[in-house]
């Protein structure tokens, strides 16, 4: 989650940069950035000179607005998986608990 804090809309922040803000490496930090790139959270810019090439990471609103609303869907079927045992099949558990009991 502090890669994605360090993250802008506006402005993008390079991968070395992000590395150094989270005091992890280049590498566990590009892994997660082609994770979140994957799934569109973000996206990047590629800026090509005669030295380097650098990549500029920012958040992407759209993105982030989709795989909120997938999330959001699967959490809901989730909660419908989770409505059993119906009510009328309810009462009869709850009966066969009452009359189990020793009295």
């Amino acid at each position: 989650m502090n890669i994605i804090s360090n993250l802008k809309l506006d402005k993008g922040v390079r991968d070395l940069d992000l590395a150094r803000a989270c005091g992890m490496t280049a590498r566990e930090v590009r892994k997660i950035l082609y994770e979140l790139k994957d799934k569109a959270i973000i996206t990047y810019i590629r800026e090509e000179t005669l030295e380097l090439l650098e990549y500029y990471y920012y958040l992407n609103p759209d993105g982030i607005a989709n795989f909120l609303a997938a999330r959001k869907e699967v959490k809901e079927e989730k909660v419908e998986e989770a409505k059993y045992p119906f009510p009328e099949e309810f009462s009869i558990y709850q009966r066969r608990r009452l009359y189990s009991e020793v009295g």
